[in-house]
């Protein structure tokens, strides 16, 4: 028993997405410079320009569908995949779009076309492409309408089992070999999700102070809290605050300090504010003769 799976052609168009290193300028943060960052891979067809000339595709020679040629084992749409970057901004691209691929994994070994076993990849049922990438390859390449070709080949249970056994090996090497930047790749993610959570608290808090009142800033934090207490400790007196001073209070002389009302006598101002001292109640002449 076998999947019937279309056959892909010179002019299909394909795509990708993968991961690569960010070698960024010192404001594109988050991820670090080095650090893998999520990539998409350009729209090509299945014949591109530098993979033919070097090589890398793979097509019939006698055989066509449509007048055109057809994929074969071995595929590679090959080298100069245009691939973005998530940030954009990124200088290893001078590195990795001459190293670009974008290669068939499965093949039909019954049906052979110029002595070769018939590349299959299509949307669905699942057969990817893989992608090149950074710190591994990844199978996340397909081509977008191949479904609209009218000629399928067989793929066996057996051909797609070594699919996926090519899939798992080629990850698998790319992680022995390349397993710092893994771990660096998830330390990134780690970092960047620190940074949000901390980000996000130090908006709630401004938002917040803002809505108390405040601009955010110490200073006015400080202003507004001088404010609140003088606000309370005047909020009783009626017009204008005075401080008068009395001394007295009958037998035993009283020393005291009184806030509001108007001054008594020798009023004027410290910082601003009217103050007074007043005579009280001071010992009468016969209180004194008293005492004597």
């Amino acid at each position: 028993m076998s999947l019937p799976i279309h056959v892909n052609v010179i002019w299909d168009p394909t795509n990708g997405a993968n991961l690569h290193t960010l070698w960024g300028p010192a404001p594109v943060i988050p991820p670090a410079p080095g650090t893998p960052t999520a990539s998409f891979e350009m729209i090509t067809t299945q014949m591109w320009s530098a993979g033919f000339l070097l090589g890398q595709n793979k097509f019939t020679t006698t055989i066509l569908h449509r007048g055109v040629f057809i994929c074969i084992d071995d595929h590679d749409i090959g080298t100069l995949i245009p691939d973005i970057t998530i940030p954009p901004v990124n200088a290893y691209y001078a590195i990795m779009w001459p190293f670009s691929s974008r290669k068939m994994v499965f093949t039909a070994s019954t049906v052979k076309m110029n002595k070769k076993p018939t590349s299959c990849s299509q949307i669905f049922p699942p057969l990817p492409m893989m992608t090149c990438g950074d710190p591994v390859t990844l199978p996340l390449g397909r081509p977008l309408i191949n479904f609209m070709n009218t000629v399928t080949v067989g793929l066996t249970w057996a051909d797609f089992g070594m699919g996926v056994l090519k899939i798992a090996l080629s990850m698998a090497i790319d992680v022995i070999f390349d397993w710092k930047a893994i771990k660096n790749f998830f330390k990134g993610v780690k970092e960047v999700g620190e940074e949000a959570a901390e980000k996000l608290g130090n908006l709630i808090a401004k938002e917040t102070i803002k809505k108390l009142g405040f601009d955010g800033s110490p200073k006015a934090l400080a202003k507004k809290a001088i404010s609140a207490l003088a606000g309370w400790g005047t909020s009783a007196l009626e017009g204008n605050p005075t401080l008068s001073l009395k001394v007295g209070g009958g037998l035993v002389p009283e020393v005291g300090v009184q806030a509001g009302g108007d001054p008594d006598a020798g009023s004027g101002e410290v910082f601003g504010i009217p103050v007074a001292a007043t005579s009280g109640n001071l010992p009468s002449a016969e209180q004194i003769n008293i005492l004597r």
